[in-house]
């Protein structure tokens, strides 16, 4: 089928990892252990500090940029290996 012609279709069925929120959430808070000798500051730095002690009030009250501020960080982190 030429590529004009393709369609895509999501059914949100759980297969894909972005449909795994609690998956991804694991994924950041081991990634964010491993790299903590790197950067201690996390330690007291928010919402670094929030996630390694899982705390789940600061993100209610936070809300999602705090959340989408950690994935970038590993997303930086990711990139900058890769020089």
């Amino acid at each position: 089928m030429p590529p004009a012609e393709r369609v895509a279709t999501f059914d949100n069925d759980g297969t894909l990892w972005c449909e795994q929120p609690v998956i991804q959430g694991v994924f950041l808070l081991e990634r964010l252990k491993q790299r903590l000798p790197q950067h201690p500051e996390w330690k007291t730095q928010q919402p670094f500090k929030a996630a390694l002690e899982m705390d789940k009030q600061y993100f209610y009250t936070a809300g999602e940029k705090a959340v989408m501020e950690l994935f970038a960080a590993e997303i930086r982190a990711a990139f900058k290996s890769l020089r």
